[in-house]
């Protein structure tokens, strides 16, 4: 970061510490810098470092940063002396943990520093305390101009914009003086060289420079001669030339010109060249083969880089586009020559790709034209003979073509590396088969699973025999995997195998563990597949929808979906903040009782309640019933009764009652007249 006394003084506080102090520090001989976050742990500390100093082998420094001037002021203001002070006390009193080694440290020193002015009252305000625990002698305050003073001396690079911005003032001072400020500008670069350049294109019409350079050349001589034919170069072609001593026989500046250098001819170098156009011409390149098929690069803006008698160049050499196109026409011969290049590297797959395609259009060879954008003139035009461009690695395409389509699918932006190793392109092709068909396969070695001491449990039951069966090892809800520095979503994954066992040594150790720990611990089981049944990886946003709808009804996801469906259409009951009953269990009653046709089963997964069993509703039902009061929980139970959604026992185990109490309070509920008798039977299984 290029930096001036401007920028400097309007600097922000983080900036501050990141950008200067930091940079700083590290360049004054100090270790370890780093930035100790901000928040309720700073403890008075925005920077800490240290470094060995005589007779001690590390002093630890903690920096106070602030981006304001530091008052004197009796108040507790962020930049006030009772601030600064309580941080700097904070430092002292408070370690730190080294992020190196992780050891607590104290700090020895302190550094106040603020880029704005620190008042004499401030400091001794702060010193007086300080002084009675002798911490006065071990802090030291660095105020705006001391700061600048150790930027320049110690960052000298960060200071280089301070310097140009005055050379420019001047120059512009200099050519307002000679009132040729609103037509012309002087750019200068870090070798000395200064450019005269015109603001418009009649400027030169309307301001002539009066300016005189006389050569001489002597025939005789082989070296004159060179740079005779390097004149006559210059005007049919419009090649920059360069003359010195002693071929500068006389140079007549403009006056403003005179007052900046004021040089003798021989010790002057002078560069002749073309003046740069202000006027860009907006081209595509188009290639078209011999069938008719076209390719082209659709914005590019040329610029007349130099002109002569005989010959025009023009080139986007200024623009920042991945494409670099030079063109130079023969004006006697009605010829053009051209350079095309393509730097696909940083750009979006995407980009690169479509560059990619031109250029293996351009090797297939064809009819190649510069086409204007402004008026459909063909400013060039030029027959391309297969071959004569080199075709593109059809690797490069295969790869290209996989991240393109993982980046549609994903809307995860995948820019091209400078290096794609073996390993890099072979995870591109994995994922992208991963996103057409939803599966993977996982190097089939056994895996390890955590299990609590249910799970644990269940685990013996289901594998203790060590017979192989189906196993399900991981879900992951949010599986990411990183190329080429970006991360891919690919969402929810499952693991499985259709067939895996337990060892029955792995048996007897997962045993063994469960039958010494107590309810709580965390356990290990290792399941291995069986023979040359691998894990299977299931991606569950990319399956096909009828496995999608398989693994749905799985139990390990249809608890899931059962309540979420529960709680969403709860919600869609509300009126005015408050649920109906009424209104859910009838909206639940229809989505049981819907039965999907042989065209609607693979869509069944967006409604789980249909063909679902009573317990599986009641199990749905459970955090709902948690979160009303008795009233809502006793009339949801009813209702759900009536509707032959849940049996009476199922009823009242979901509110938790006893099935001969809960009975009880129908009856005695009715005969209060709550709820009207209907004459159901209560008592019998209403399972759906």
């Amino acid at each position: 970061m290029q930096l001036s006394r401007e920028l400097f003084d309007h600097m922000k506080e983080v900036p501050l510490q990141k950008d200067i102090l930091i940079p700083l520090f590290r360049a004054m001989g100090f270790r370890d810098v780093k930035h100790y976050h901000g928040g309720p742990n700073e403890l008075g500390k925005d920077i800490v470092m240290w470094r060995e100093e005589e007779l001690r082998e590390r002093i630890n420094y903690g920096v106070v940063v602030k981006a304001d001037k530091i008052t004197g002021q009796a108040s507790s203001t962020k930049n006030s002396a009772n601030e600064v002070l309580f941080q700097i006390l904070q430092a002292f009193n408070e370690t730190y943990p080294d992020l190196s080694t992780g050891e607590e440290q104290w700090i020895q020193r302190c550094f106040v520093v603020s880029s704005k002015e620190i008042s004499k009252e401030a400091i001794n305000a702060i010193k007086g305390t300080l002084r009675k625990d002798n911490l006065d002698k071990v802090t030291t305050f660095i105020d705006g101009d001391t700061l600048w003073d150790l930027i320049q001396k110690h960052l000298p690079e960060k200071g280089v914009l301070e310097e140009i911005q005055s050379a420019k003032t001047k120059l512009e001072a200099l050519l307002k003086e000679h009132k040729l400020s609103e037509h012309f500008q002087i750019v200068a670069d870090t070798e000395g060289v200064f450019e005269l350049r015109v603001k418009r294109s009649d400027a030169l019409e309307e301001h002539p420079l009066p300016s005189v350079l006389q050569i001489k050349i002597n025939p005789d001589d082989p070296e004159s001669s060179k740079a005779f034919d390097e004149l006559k170069r210059m005007f049919a072609t419009g090649a920059p030339l360069k003359l010195k001593n002693p071929y500068i026989a006389k140079f007549q500046m403009p006056n403003f010109m005179e007052q900046l250098f004021g040089f003798t001819p021989e010790s002057m170098e002078v560069t002749i060249g073309p003046q740069s156009s202000l006027i860009k011409h907006p081209v595509k390149l188009i290639i078209e083969d011999k069938d008719g098929q076209r390719a082209q690069v659709d914005y590019l803006l040329l610029e007349d880089v130099q002109s002569g008698t005989e010959q025009m160049t023009f080139s986007n050499e200024k623009q920042e586009s991945p494409w670099k196109f030079k063109v130079v026409v023969d004006l006697i011969n009605h010829q053009s020559n051209f350079n095309l290049n393509f730097e696909p590297i940083g750009l979006n797959v995407y980009q690169v790709l479509e560059g990619f395609r031109f250029n293996q259009a351009m090797s297939r060879g064809g009819w190649f034209v510069v086409e204007s954008r402004t008026n459909g003139f063909q400013l060039a035009e030029q027959q391309i003979e297969p071959g004569k461009h080199p075709e593109p690695d059809p690797k490069w395409f295969e790869l290209l073509e996989a991240m393109l389509f993982i980046q549609q699918k994903t809307f995860s932006l995948l820019k091209c590396p400078e290096k794609v190793g073996n390993d890099d392109a072979q995870l591109v092709f994995i994922l992208a088969d991963i996103l057409r068909t939803g599966h993977a396969q996982v190097e089939s070695s056994p895996w390890e699973i955590k299990l609590n001491f249910d799970q644990a449990k269940q685990v013996l039951t289901d594998f203790g025999d060590s017979a192989p069966r189906e196993a399900v090892v991981h879900y992951n809800p949010n599986h990411v995997v990183k190329v080429f520095d970006t991360d891919v979503p690919l969402g929810p994954v499952l693991y499985q195998c259709n067939k895996a066992y337990m060892t029955e040594e792995n048996v007897q150790i997962l045993r063994t563990a469960v039958e010494a720990d107590k309810p709580g611990d965390n356990f290990t089981a290792c399941i291995t597949p069986f023979e040359d049944h691998p894990f299977n990886a299931s991606y569950m946003e990319w399956l096909p929808i009828k496995e999608k709808a398989v693994i749905l009804r799985t139990p390990l996801f249809r608890g899931g979906m059962l309540q979420n469906a529960a709680r969403i259409l709860l919600e869609a009951t509300k009126r005015e903040g408050e649920i109906s009953i009424d209104d859910f269990v009838r909206g639940l009653a229809e989505a049981c009782a819907h039965i999907p046709s042989e065209e609607e089963s693979d869509y069944s997964i967006l409604n789980p309640f249909a063909n679902s069993t009573s317990e599986e509703i009641r199990i749905a039902l459970r955090p709902i019933v948690e979160d009303l009061d008795a009233n809502a929980k006793f009339d949801l139970s009813v209702k759900l009764c009536e509707s032959k959604l849940l049996s009476s026992d199922e009823a009242a185990q979901l509110i938790g009652m006893n099935h001969k109490d809960f009975i009880a309070a129908i009856d005695k509920n009715k005969k209060a007249g709550s709820i009207p008798d209907k004459g159901k039977d209560l008592s019998s299984s209403n399972a759906a």
